[in-house]
């Protein structure tokens, strides 16, 4: 096992610690985002994600760990100006991340650094992506839910008329609004899979098709859960449009859409078994 440099690893506390006070201002904004706002709650688990990484990481970058604040040093001044000017949230956290990044280097050095690089731009995640950018987002995901929903309708016998995002069933509408965009399963899966991709598999473009094959399967999960729900509330009892079901199924078919996910994942990963 490597000896652990309890200098070092003070220095790198140290400093950490020093940026909580130094980006008190940003990373409290986050925080109350994260709080507030449940399309960014995710942003709360990205970094302790990505330290329990780091820790999985711990004897490798020991073993090749050597100070170097010359190398360093110049990453904490840039991440301490981007950081610290006003301007958006995004920017600041970017600044955040370039900040940490020259912790890691100066106190362990590049060698250390190329033995991490999945936890280090993992934490990329923490940066929120701007308003206008999630607006978009959620945008299309509503419309993508709605045209996969519109199939289902069809597929199950459901009489509809359609504007936009609003379908009418003739004696009441339903809307998907952006709270039946499925964007926060749809992050949440991504990540997951992400981890998953990256714990699992080896082949780069496996990861990466993993990781992207999330996204149509939590929208299919999306469309299929409206679907069910409709369906119970025009054949079966009205309540089930504002009762519980509506309210509370998104954990239960969110387990649907892993259960979906893994055998996607248990064939990649036998596909690049017969091939090593």
């Amino acid at each position: 096992m490597p000896k652990i440099n309890i200098s070092r690893n003070l220095w790198a506390a140290g400093l950490w610690l020093s940026s909580l006070v130094l980006f008190y201002s940003p990373l409290a904004n986050l925080l109350s985002l994260a709080v507030n706002d449940d399309r960014y709650s995710y942003t709360l688990l990205v970094p302790v994600i990505s330290g329990f990484l780091l820790w999985l990481k711990k004897e490798e970058i020991q073993k090749s760990a050597r100070f170097s604040p010359a190398l360093g040093s110049p990453l904490l001044l840039a991440g301490t100006i981007i950081g610290t000017i006003p301007a958006n949230l995004s920017i600041a956290m970017f600044g955040i991340w370039v900040f940490w990044l020259g912790i890691a280097l100066s106190c362990y050095g590049v060698k250390a650094l190329r033995a991490i690089p999945f936890p280090a731009l993992f934490l990329l995640l923490v940066i929120p992506a701007p308003s206008s950018a999630m607006e978009q987002l959620v945008r299309m995901m509503q419309s993508a839910s709605a045209d996969v929903t519109a199939g289902l309708f069809r597929l199950t016998g459901i009489s509809f008329e359609r504007d936009g995002f609003v379908f009418g069933l003739g004696k009441l509408d339903i809307e998907i609004a952006e709270e039946c965009s499925g964007i926060r399963s749809a992050t949440a899966m991504f990540i997951s899979a992400i981890l998953a991709s990256h714990l699992m598999l080896q082949n780069r473009w496996s990861r990466i098709g993993f990781a992207l094959l999330s996204i149509p399967v939590v929208i299919f999960k999306n469309a299929v859960r409206i679907t069910g729900i409709t369906w119970l509330g025009l054949n079966v009892d009205e309540g089930f449009f504002v009762g519980d079901l509506h309210k509370y199924s998104g954990m239960p078919f969110s387990v649907v859409a892993l259960a979906l996910l893994l055998p996607a994942l248990w064939a990649l990963r036998r596909v690049e078994n017969q091939t090593t």
